[in-house]
């Protein structure tokens, strides 16, 4: 199983950036599963193509040509094959849901998530030991003003990298 990150360039993504752990350029994750010719990429995304919901299937290429996309790095984790199953599961069933994308960035508010948050729940579901979300005093006025709050708990876009869950294979 794999993790796809990317750096993206619009308005919402460079908002990320502070919020990471890492990688500071890491704006857009998804879960990516070897197919018949390529990578199935499993993702939310604030700007969905040709419909409403946030959760979408895409191949590799079509992921990393995605107008804003200016990079994309590649994760592995070697999971049980039961995991695995659960994890595609758990990624076509949300791609069938009405996802929307969660511009509050609150978690569990129901079919509202964004990127990291639902790598981070599949994962869970899945049976994979994740980090707790990280819990962060907003000080700047801006994000405290968009996000009518002053803390923020939330899964940043690299939470996979903490403890070595996953292992990077690939980066342009």
């Amino acid at each position: 199983s794999y993790i796809i990150g990317g750096g993206t360039s619009n308005k919402s993504s460079l908002l990320v950036s502070p919020f990471n752990i890492k990688d500071s350029m890491l704006t857009h994750i998804g879960l990516a599963f070897a197919g018949k010719k390529n990578l199935q990429v499993f993702h939310v995304t604030d700007q969905p193509r040709n419909r409403q919901a946030a959760c979408q299937q895409d191949g590799y290429e079509a992921f990393s040509r995605l107008p804003e996309v200016r990079y994309t790095a590649l994760w592995e984790r070697a999971v049980k094959r039961r995991i695995h199953r659960r994890l595609i599961r758990f990624c076509k069933k949300s791609c069938r849901r009405s996802i929307q994308f969660d511009t509050d960035f609150q978690l569990n508010n129901g079919n509202r998530w964004y990127c990291s948050e639902f790598c981070a729940i599949a994962l869970k579901k899945a049976g994979v030991k994740i980090p707790a979300p990280l819990k962060v005093a907003l000080s700047d006025p801006l994000f405290c003003s968009y996000l009518r709050r002053d803390t923020l708990i939330y899964f940043p876009v690299d939470f996979f990298i903490q403890d070595s869950l996953f292992r990077k294979v690939s980066q342009p």
